[in-house]
């Protein structure tokens, strides 16, 4: 804002970048950035506002200078939105990548993929699927199947191998991956037969010492009930006959040497003799204690090692079925960006992103990973280091908070971040200033005062000290002058029927709402979707009205599935579930369903074409796109769902750019793709919100009630964990994957340490996410933990019990805490009101399209094939954006249809004049905003499709395309197109028709 607002240094919106971490916060940012711009443009008094406040101390401008300019940055801001650059830090880089495709040697053409699992999957099969052809592949996996088979576990491999393709699409193993990458599968079959080999040696190693342990007791005339409980001997023999599932925890191995082997009631001359042979068994059993750990290692490596062995197979097939498909995971972009940079001083992908910004501002940056941030550097460091025209520097702000770092899975590192503020970092010649933001804008005063608290006193049960120094030192934030505010901790004890924490919550909401609250001011918070769903079925059954994971669900929406059940009836009419799904749909409100359903099942098609005049026959031709925007009409589902329409028609249409208009092409991509395609959560919806910690990260929210609080600190799942070898003792292998375990602990003292330093980051993710729980709240924060506490500082539970208990309040009859008071509303606020856009069918009803057709079939011979060539070369043009995109569109027209070499030529040549011609060169310029054939619906309602918008700086020309001779109505339809373009906001620089004959005849109009 300050920048924004500096009458000195007058920076454009246009010059700033701010970057956050998920599409929720970019809304919610600029939401707040235009709301404060809005309010302040409307502020008579200054001390009505603390923002603005220190905004007019900080600029030195008084209140009304800060009006005025709010109200004319404002308005240049809405005015240029397109160049109000607040993003995703994905979606910087999917947009360098897509400028520079050609650059990157990636098709221009690429589709972004989120289904990095399904990727996996089919990659998987595929590896397996050359079993029985590759023989070196073969072999390997048949050897791996017999092993499962002889360690008692199912010879399926599938899900090994998954677990372990999974490392692919993982930052945090990218660098160790790569130094893996030249291994050949017989380098890896070769290190495979050293450790079993190892292995066997150490097996064999303690079978000796267990049997000398037992000669030494047998030459001694010793009985196994000689020794304390005949632990020992017992031991050793187990160890001989090659049991090796064994551990140390046990008291007596804890404390061998120091601890006599025999019981106080042992005769003295068998106490002296054991007292004599003590040491000797001492070091028989050190020397066993070590060969099984060094055992464990070899296995611990040899379990991991097999699966990764397959790592760079699945790799070759993902990145055929990348190539296949055209497809890119989101996964892929850093890297891609870091490979192309990593040998330039200035990386040529930055040049026209360099010259455009010159102050960025990172949100969340304690989630940024290594590679975003060393990938940014290069791009930040051109504005700090290097002025403008007028001698300005650029700026860079880093906004995060350690203690929200919550996405360390995903790459993020919170070190960096705690290595900048240190000054252990100093990736930039400008040396930075470091602020700490005490200020808590959000919460009311109790809730800032009882998290304050709570974490000082949590911080202590932290492991690492930098962390708990951490948590001490900078959890006392400061109110804004926000009265009041209730937190209650609730301790809930287990019920045989129901889930004690979902009745907790449906009581709370009753609570809340009874004071007048409305349901939206809501939000449920859960560790995962499977908490979310549980949360989600119980409370749906008690009519409260929802928004989850669940709900924004496409496939479970019922206009959705009975649009899809309409599909797969086109598709195949024999298909009796779709049929009765259809007719399901279409009678439901009918008491007698079943007398309704009957008649209809075998005469559907009649049906639909009599009562909603819905003609199977007359949809042979329609693409998937065109068949359920006529079916959306047809059968009236406009209204409610129109959300859930409009996102399966924009999927629809993406399919069929991508893949064909077939119905077929849809149908398999909703297969693969219906569980995770949804809804953006809708604003204005009186409804409780249910969603993850990690989705709410950076939002606020009226009421927040928390259930599910029991969680551990250190939850003990096993991870994957790099550690370093000595290359000549493994074959040329300097690093091998472990699964962690507390046996890491005996592994040496640089395993011992990296196993430590996971332990310590699991617990301060476990911290983090409890933070960011209880930091989401405005007025009231609802926790519901678990009664039964096992520790008093492993679990979530345990933290709360031993804060109360330090507090003097804990009281073991007692399950309900409270502090503050819930305040009522005194007015209910109305949800926004919303104008639904209605959905408008475009397409040509079947009738209209076969007049046209039978027009084109009167049409002379040479008639047909000019209007077929102005088809085709429309079509092409649809497509381009840029001239480097010309190239990947002709190909992909080729490859969707049946072209002659005349065909082609003929579309080379022809674009090559359009994007060529002197005065139209500048429209297809790659700094251009561009929308092709965007629909535009007009203030009546009326729809517009222009061929070409181009837009820069808020300046914008619009291009249509013609054949034949110039007409006025063409002109009449441009200037229609232009003015609701200027009713926008926009300003029309050109209006230009191309008109494609025998030459290209650019009209300004």
């Amino acid at each position: 804002m300050g920048l924004l607002l500096d009458p000195k240094r007058r920076v454009g919106h246009r010059h700033l970048l701010a970057i956050t971490f998920t599409n929720k916060a970019v809304g919610e940012m600029k939401e707040r950035i235009l709301g404060n711009l809005q309010l302040f443009s409307e502020l008579d008094d200054l001390g009505a506002n603390s923002m603005a406040c220190e905004l007019c101390e900080e600029l030195s401008i008084s209140i009304d200078e800060l009006r005025e300019r709010s109200k004319n940055v404002l308005k240049i801001v809405l005015h240029n939105y397109s160049l109000f650059e607040v993003s995703t830090i994905d979606r910087v880089t999917h947009n360098i990548i897509r400028t520079f495709a050609r650059d990157l040697k990636i098709s221009q053409g690429f589709e972004v993929t989120l289904e990095t699992d399904l990727l996996l999957e089919e990659a998987v099969s595929r590896t397996l699927g050359r079993a029985g052809i590759d023989e070196g592949l073969t072999e390997f996996l048949m050897d791996f199947s017999l092993e499962k088979i002889e360690d008692d576990k199912s010879w399926n491999i599938f899900k090994d191998l998954f677990d372990m393709g999974k490392l692919l699409f993982e930052e945090v193993h990218a660098h160790h991956l790569k130094k893996l990458k030249n291994k050949s599968l017989d380098d890896f079959r070769q290190l495979q037969q050293k450790l079993k080999t190892d292995i066997c040696t150490k097996e064999q190693q303690i079978q000796k010492a267990a049997d000398k342990a037992l000669d030494i007791i047998a030459s001694n005339s010793l009985a196994f009930s000689d020794f304390t409980g005949g632990y020992f001997p017992k031991f050793m023999q187990t160890l001989q006959e090659g049991n090796f599932n064994v551990n140390f925890n046990a008291a007596w191995k804890q404390d061998f040497r120091e601890k006599p082997l025999y019981n106080k009631s042992a005769p003295q001359g068998i106490k002296d003799v054991l007292d004599t042979l003590h040491e000797a068994f001492a070091e028989i059993f050190d020397q066993i204690k070590h060969r099984f750990w060094e055992r464990s290692f070899l296995k611990n490596c040899y379990k991991n090692l097999v699966p990764m062995s397959v790592l760079n197979e699945i790799s070759k097939e993902v990145k055929s079925i990348q190539a296949e498909r055209d497809i890119l995971p989101i996964s892929d972009f850093n890297s891609i960006i870091a490979e192309t940079i990593k040998d330039e001083p200035v990386p040529f992908i930055y040049e026209r992103l360099g010259e455009k910004f010159r102050h960025y501002f990172i949100d969340e940056f304690q989630d940024t990973s290594a590679m975003q941030w060393q990938n940014l550097i290069p791009l930040i460091a051109n504005a700090l280091e290097g002025a403008n025209e007028e001698q300005q520097k650029g700026s860079l702000t880093l906004l995060g908070d350690v203690k929200q770092s919550i996405y360390r899975w995903r790459g993020g590192e919170a070190e960096q971040f705690l290595r900048l503020i240190n000054g252990e970092e100093a990736p930039f010649v400008v040396k930075p200033s470091i602020n700490d933001l005490v200020s808590n804008w959000r919460s009311h005063d109790e809730i800032i005062a009882f998290n304050n608290s709570f974490f000082a006193h949590a911080s202590k049960f932290l492991i690492n000290g930098s962390y708990r120094q951490l948590y001490e030192g900078a959890t006392q934030q400061q109110s804004r002058s926000k009265k009041g505010g209730f937190v209650e901790i609730s301790f809930l004890e287990k019920k045989e029927d129901l889930d004690p924490y979902c009745v907790k919550t449906l009581e709370i909401i009753g609570q809340v709402t009874d004071k007048g609250h409305n349901y939206s001011d809501i939000c449920i918070l859960v560790r995962d979707n499977k908490k979310a769903a549980q949360m989600a079925t119980f409370l749906t059954a008690q009519n409260v009205p929802l928004v989850s994971p669940d709900s924004l669900l496409l496939k479970n929406n019922g206009e959705v599935r009975f649009l899809l059940a309409l599909l797969q009836w086109l598709e195949n009419p024999k298909d009796k579930e779709s049929c009765y799904d259809i007719l399901v749909f279409l009678f439901a409100q009918k008491k007698e369903l079943h007398d309704c359903l009957v008649p209809h099942l075998s005469s559907l098609e009649t049906h639909l074409a009599e009562t909603y005049g819905f003609d199977r026959k007359a949809l042979s031709s329609k693409s998937t796109y065109d068949i359920l925007e006529l079916a959306i009409a047809k059968f009236g589902l406009h209204g409610p769902s129109d959300g859930y329409l409009f996102s399966l028609l924009d999927e629809a249409f993406m399919v069929q750019g991508k893949q064909g208009p077939q119905i077929t092409s849809f149908l398999e991509h909703w297969r693969l793709k219906e569980d995770s395609l949804s809804l953006t959560s809708p604003s204005g919806v009186d409804a409780v919100q249910i969603m993850t910690i990690h989705k709410a990260k950076g939002l606020e929210f009226e009421i927040v009630i928390f259930p599910y609080a029991d969680a551990k600190l250190i939850d003990g799942k096993a991870k994957k964990l790099w550690v370093s070898v000595e290359a000549e003792k493994f074959l040329g292998f300097d690093r091998l994957l472990l699964s962690s375990n507390k046996m890491m602990t005996h592994f040496g003292e640089s395993v011992a340490n990296i196993y430590q330093e996971e332990q310590e980051k699991t617990q301060l993710d476990a911290y983090n996410v409890l933070y960011v729980a209880m930091t989401r709240a405005v007025k009231a924060l609802y926790i519901l933990s678990s009664a039964e506490v096992s520790s008093q500082t492993e679990t979530y539970s345990g933290l709360f019990k031993n804060f109360l208990d330090e507090k003097g309040l804990w009281q073991d009859n007692q399950l309900t805490y409270t502090f503050g008071n819930l305040t009522g509303q005194t007015e209910k606020h109305s949800p926004k009101d919303r104008e639904n856009v209605p959905l408008m069918p475009t397409a040509i009803e079947y009738s209209t399209l076969k007049r046209a057709l039978s027009h084109m079939a009167l049409a002379s011979p040479k008639r047909k094939k000019a209007l077929a060539k102005g088809n085709l070369l429309h079509n092409a043009m649809s497509q381009i954006r840029y001239r480097n995109e010309i190239p990947e569109t002709i190909k992909r027209i080729q490859s969707q249809s049946d072209l002659s070499k005349e065909d082609v030529e003929f579309l080379q040549q022809k674009i090559d004049e359009i994007v060529n011609h002197e005065e139209l060169r500048a429209f297809f310029m790659d700094n251009l905003e561009v929308f092709n054939e965007q629909d535009i619906i007009g203030p009546d309602n009326q729809l517009m499709r222009p061929d070409r918008i181009v837009i820069k700086e808020g300046v914008a020309s619009v291009i249509d395309y013609k054949t034949g001779n110039p007409s006025k109505s063409h002109q009449d339809q441009l200037q229609a197109y232009a003015q609701i373009l200027a009713d926008m906001g926009l300003t029309i620089e050109n209006k230009v028709l191309i008109y494609i004959n025998d030459s290209i005849t650019p009209i300004f109009v």
